[in-house]
């Protein structure tokens, strides 16, 4: 196993303050080889048959994972005990390791959500669209200095890319995780944006929630949001030996950066407007909104 004995304890501590002792942890994948480097930390975690499901709390979960492991990329499954088990499930039981047995059935599924702002109690919604907007803060931040960093580099041919020397790939690579952090986490603000407007059961797919907010004025065009989501799951092959694909994809990340700047920007000035979150979180929206702002 490669993960340290600390971010052992960070994962076991997040689930608890989760799910409570009931929750069973299994590490699987990438890190269980100590030949490789990198790689995304693979996680299931197995509830009780008796938990209730509940959507946003596993997405608070996954960014709480995220940002307690320094950014590193997380691949959550949770999966209730007796239901169907699925191949990734399987897997993670047949080969990966368990880093925490359920302590009792009792667990803090019912508690109330945390509040980090110290001001009023929050919804679990306003919670975690709060957590959103902070992480997209960081991204944004980082996204826009490596776009920066990166100016005299990209966009680039594919011979170009191919000869990199060592200081350009760790700077391209870390342009692509920070596209993938964005990316997700604005997808997530795009649903509890809608949540929040009490109009979560009338959109349930991503393109049902784009299209809403095309209509509300908070994104331009719902097919170019889809567009970016897309490319994003392209990302995870931009490491391949084609050179001409990993070009691609390096380019329309590194000319996407401002229109996802731009989607940060909008999101936090319809929270504001709408005033979907406490004045306490005024200084995270004004630092999306001025990342939005074209420099």
């Amino acid at each position: 196993m490669r993960l340290t004995a600390d971010e052992v304890a960070t994962i076991r501590r997040l689930v608890a303050e989760a799910y409570g002792p009931g929750a069973e942890i299994w590490l699987f994948g990438s890190q269980l080889d100590p030949r490789r480097k990198g790689g995304d930390i693979d996680l299931l975690v197995e509830l009780p048959a008796s938990a209730p499901v509940d959507i946003w709390r596993e997405l608070r979960l996954h960014a709480e994972l995220e940002e307690g492991l320094g950014g590193r990329k997380v691949d959550l499954i949770v999966h209730h005990h007796g239901e169907e088990e699925g191949p990734f499930v399987r897997i993670a039981k047949q080969t990966g390791i368990l880093l925490q047995r359920p302590a009792s059935s009792a667990g803090a599924l019912d508690a109330a959500p945390k509040n980090g702002t110290g001001g009023a109690t929050m919804t679990t919604a306003e919670e975690l669209l709060l957590h959103i907007f902070e992480t997209l803060a960081r991204t944004g931040a980082a996204l826009k200095e490596l776009r920066s960093r990166l100016a005299d580099r990209l966009p680039a041919r594919p011979e170009t890319v191919a000869a990199f020397d060592a200081d350009t790939t760790f700077l391209t690579d870390a342009l692509l995780k920070r596209y993938e952090q964005h990316t997700d986490a604005l997808r997530v603000a795009a649903r509890t944006i809608v949540r929040l407007l009490g109009e979560e059961d009338r959109y349930r797919t991503n393109r049902h929630v784009f299209d809403r907010l095309e209509s509300l004025g908070v994104v331009p065009e719902a097919a170019r949001f889809m567009a970016l989501v897309e490319l994003r799951n392209r990302t995870v092959h931009a490491y391949a030996p084609d050179s001409a694909r990993q070009a691609q994809i390096l380019n329309s990340v590194y000319v996407s950066v401002g229109e996802l700047l731009d989607l940060a920007g909008r999101f936090a000035r319809f929270a504001r407007e709408q005033r979907l979150l406490p004045d306490e979180a005024a200084p995270v929206l004004a630092k999306l909104e001025a990342l939005g702002t074209p420099s």
